[in-house]
């Protein structure tokens, strides 16, 4: 079972992604900040007979993501499918959001795919395999 990864997969289109994923029969992990959504979304993918694993990830940070490729390649082999879904849009107008709002945004919207992409494009380049990078945006 080749492992497909999900970031933001605690809630939302992440979670849906994930159980669309496992329902057709992948090891799905579930990145996400909040361990606890990871935890909740890998439980309910298990009860309906799929194969989910959570992993706490900040995806602002490029260390974590190195480290958490590794984990990966570790414990189920080369990834196959990365779908870079986490995201954030702080509420307000244009001159409303501050510089941090804004660099938050940067961040998680855009870095984090970078980051992502990155870290688990060369591990696919790596091992041979021809998986799938998907960079989600809403």
């Amino acid at each position: 079972m080749k492992p497909t990864i999900i970031t933001g997969g605690a809630a939302g289109i992440g979670k849906e992604t994930a159980k669309l994923f496992a329902g057709r029969g992948h090891r799905v992990i579930i990145a996400d900040i909040d361990e606890n959504g990871a935890d909740e979304a890998a439980a309910e993918i298990k009860t309906s007979g799929g194969t989910a694993v959570p992993y706490p990830l900040d995806v602002r940070s490029e260390q974590e993501w190195g480290h958490f490729a590794d984990w990966v390649r570790t414990q189920f082999g080369p990834a196959d499918i990365l779908v870079n879904n986490a995201g954030v849009m702080d509420l307000g107008g244009f001159v409303e959001t501050t510089p941090t709002g804004w660099q938050r945004m940067v961040d998680i919207d855009l870095m984090s795919a970078v980051y992502g992409s990155k870290a688990f494009g060369q591990q696919m380049i790596d091992a041979g395999v021809h998986g799938h990078i998907v960079n989600v945006a809403s």
